[in-house]
C-alpha cells in the first residue's frame, strides 16, 4: 500500500524500555540501516527485518582552541564516512549530531549507531550549515576519523577548525 518511491526506514523506540535501539534494517539481501529504499509500484516491504540492541556508544572528549585553551565557542559535529549518507536519509539521521562543548571544552556524544565516523570542531557560527550535504564535502578531508563498535567508549581530542 506504499506510494512508489525513495523511504528512509527507521522504528520508534520511545515506548520501549531498557535503552533499545536499532542494530540493523535488512530488507532481502540488502542493509537498509542508514540507506534508504526505493519501492516501485506494487512492491512490499514484507522481508525487512529489524535487529535490535541494548548495547550502546559513546563519543567524548575536549575541543581547544588554536592557542590549546578549551573551547567552548564551537560546535562538534559527527557524521558517517559514507557520503551516500549524508542525505536523503530522513528529518532526524541517527548518523549524524552535532553538540556543543560545555564551558571547560569536554563533550559527550552518546547513542550513536555503530559505524565509521568524521567528527570536527567547528566555529559555533558555522554550525548552522551543518545538515547542507555539500558542507560535509568541506569538512571530510580535515575531520578526524573515528570508528565506533556496539559498547565502545571512544575519547578524542579535537581543535576548532574553520573551514569553508
Amino acid at each position: 500500500g506504499l506510494v512508489p518511491g525513495r523511504y528512509a526506514l527507521t522504528a520508534s523506540l520511545q515506548t520501549l524500555a531498557g535503552g533499545i535501539r536499532i542494530k540493523s534494517i535488512r530488507c532481502g539481501s540488502t542493509d537498509h540501516t542508514y540507506v534508504p529504499i526505493d519501492v516501485g509500484p506494487g512492491e512490499s516491504l514484507s522481508e525487512c527485518v529489524v535487529t535490535w540492541t541494548t548495547q550502546s556508544t559513546a563519543l567524548s572528549g575536549t575541543v581547544a582552541d588554536g592557542a590549546g585553551g578549551a573551547s567552548s565557542q564551537s560546535a562538534v559535529v559527527v557524521f558517517p564516512v559514507e557520503s551516500e549518507q549524508w542525505a536523503g536519509v530522513g528529518l532526524t539521521p541517527a548518523r549524524m549530531l552535532r553538540t556543543m562543548p560545555r564551558s571547560d571544552g569536554a563533550f559527550h556524544i552518546g547513542d550513536l549507531p555503530a559505524g565509521d565516523y568524521f567528527v570536527m570542531a567547528i566555529p559555533v557560527t558555522a554550525a548552522v550549515k551543518w545538515l547542507e550535504p555539500h558542507f560535509f564535502e568541506t569538512l571530510a578531508p580535515h575531520a578526524v576519523r573515528v570508528s565506533l563498535a556496539w559498547g565502545a567508549r571512544v575519547t578524542q581530542s579535537l581543535t576548532v577548525e574553520n573551514v569553508k
